[in-house]
């Protein structure tokens, strides 16, 4: 399985959330562990349909850098 980080400044409302959510709705569940990680600023809602789509959420410098250094990509 390949460890997939989506790393986002922030994790608002808007066209580029909407795109990240996609992304994670549709992955190739068997292939893809994704990750979310966001550098700060609060998570909207689109955080917690993410979060539904099975797909980890970590917040803050220290937690994206943890994030980045697990993945494969």
């Amino acid at each position: 399985m390949i460890r997939l980080v989506h790393l986002v400044p922030y994790l608002g409302v808007g066209g580029t959330e909407a795109v990240l959510l996609d992304l994670c709705r549709h992955r190739n569940r068997p292939a893809f562990d994704c990750t979310v990680a966001v550098l700060g600023g609060p998570l909207s809602e689109i955080a917690e349909e993410i979060r539904r789509e099975g797909v980890r959420v970590v917040t803050g410098v220290q937690a994206c850098r943890s994030a980045i250094e697990a993945a494969d990509l």
